[in-house]
């Protein structure tokens, strides 16, 4: 009986030192994160074009669009790509476009878009603290800063469907 507690708490440990090791290399690679996202936001900044809102939002509008702009519960149908700082895409709805309602997304992307009537496109620079943050999502790291080409192609509102 010993040997058997024995060889349970050797068990445990070494599976406890394999975790913490994995959780501090995790914690390491979203250092990274943060110290890339700090460094392409404070290089972008400059780049001729490119505005950075209150929030820390960075953007181009490429074309304002016309018309009203999104807010609240509004649906939005729009085409984007999502890529990260390294051109690698994480998301599209290029080749079919997404309906999205405006309270459901990111924060970053829902400023962008609020600054967009129909037919607009930006390109937004959303930093992880507009975006995922320390969470994460799916293929996406904590503290993942995001990049989105974005056109806005139609506005729904709930008295849309009433009529």
């Amino acid at each position: 009986m010993k040997q058997l507690l024995y060889n349970l708490l050797l068990v445990a440990t070494a599976f406890s030192f394999v975790f913490q090791t994995e959780s501090f290399a995790q914690e390491d690679n979203y250092s990274k994160n943060k110290e890339e996202e700090k460094t392409f936001l404070s290089t972008n900044k400059s780049v001729k074009g490119v505005k950075c809102s209150s929030s820390g939002l960075q953007y181009v509008i490429i074309d304002k669009g016309k018309g009203k702009k999104p807010h609240g519960v509004d649906e939005v149908y729009v085409k984007y790509k999502g890529y990260f700082a390294d051109g690698s895409v994480f998301d599209s709805s290029l080749e079919k476009p997404a309906i999205l309602r405006m309270n459901a997304v990111i924060t970053g992307m829902a400023e962008g878009l609020s600054m967009l009537g129909v037919g607009g496109k930006a390109i937004l620079y959303v930093p992880s603290k507009l975006g995922y943050g320390e969470i994460g999502a799916a293929a996406i790291e904590p503290y993942k800063m995001l990049i989105f080409e974005i056109e806005l192609c139609d506005i729904y509102n709930e008295y849309d469907y009433l009529e």
